[in-house]
């Protein structure tokens, strides 16, 4: 009897320091959460990062703040996101192309991107525009390519990862050559593309519909296999006349690698209630993109499914990592 009362005694004691160790699951969160975001401030892809930071922050009862951690196309905010600690306060929101297209775009990376995050929720597809100046007579991808071959020098703009890869594309399937010029953001890259001092640039529709109406560039055509929502309008790279060109940005959130499921299931099931939303449906067309729901495993297909979308693109940009 002594011997079972003891083996009670010593389970409940193993018990009560397993309890004492888990995480409080059951609390989370009751701190703020830090939203990172490979974007600058202001830029397109940061006016969408901030209206998903609102919402959660209505959902989740807590402030949440957004740390802007522009450059390397992403690969900072990425690699801030993989050395947080994994305890569900620190996520970021971003295109999938800061976690697998980089592999194709910078050398030695210090990290693993798949292997040390983990995947929460898709959010949403977007586009991206190529523009040129505002008072340019170029209106369709063959005036473009004429202008490219004509030159002795033609010059493009890129601000991220999805921008580079789109602008490559274009260039692959044309069987022209530009000089890449580099910029931290959109915004940074407008006033060249107005000034003609760049033939074109790729800017994603949610900054690039801003500045057309402001009259800064003009929209060529959207890289989406179909229209671009609110820009109706503005033709497809193939109905541009650039047959077989397609190219779409998906975004996802990611926490740090280790995070508990418990954690990570319930941010999945706020963000995929902000993302089903019809405010949400109605913020996105205004801003060039889709709603894109799906479940957490759904969510790691997309990723891998990028990947071999990147994988192709690379290969027929021949592009080379820097």
């Amino acid at each position: 009897m002594r011997l079972t009362r003891r083996s009670g005694l010593m389970t409940l004691t193993l018990l009560a320091g397993a309890l004492l160790t888990q995480p409080a699951k059951a609390d989370y969160p009751d701190q703020p959460i830090r939203v990172i975001c490979g974007y600058a401030a202001g830029s397109g892809a940061d006016i969408i990062v901030r209206y998903f930071a609102a919402k959660l922050e209505k959902l989740a009862g807590q402030t949440v703040i957004v740390e802007n951690r522009p450059g390397a196309f992403g690969n900072i905010a990425t690699q801030a996101t993989t050395q947080a600690k994994p305890d569900g306060y620190r996520i970021m929101l971003s295109g999938t192309a800061t976690v697998v297209g980089n592999l194709f775009l910078i050398k030695d990376i210090p990290f693993d991107p798949i292997k040390d995050l983990e995947p929460v929720s898709s959010l949403l597809r977007n586009g991206f525009m190529l523009t040129v100046a505002p008072n340019s007579k170029i209106n369709s991808v063959p005036d473009l390519v004429a202008q490219i071959k004509n030159k002795p020098t033609a010059r493009y703009g890129q601000s991220s990862g999805n921008s580079l890869a789109s602008a490559e594309l274009l260039l692959a399937l044309t069987d022209t050559k530009a000089q890449r010029v580099s910029y931290k953001s959109s915004a940074e890259m407008v006033p060249d593309i107005a000034s003609g001092d760049l033939d074109f640039g790729m800017i994603d529709a949610v900054f690039a519909l801003g500045q057309a109406k402001q009259n800064r560039i003009k929209l060529i055509a959207g890289t989406p296999s179909t229209r671009v929502p609110g820009a109706a309008d503005v033709r497809t790279m193939v109905e541009a006349g650039l047959p077989g060109y397609e190219f779409s940005a998906n975004w996802a959130a990611w926490f740090p690698k280790g995070t508990p499921q418990p954690i990570v299931n319930k941010m999945h099931g706020w963000l995929d209630e902000i993302v089903k939303s019809p405010e949400t449906k109605e913020f996105l067309a205004k801003n060039g993109a889709d709603p894109l729901p799906n479940s957490v495993a759904g969510t790691n297909a997309l990723i891998n499914s990028d990947y071999d979308k990147w994988e192709m693109i690379a290969k027929a940009a021949k592009l080379e990592k820097e």
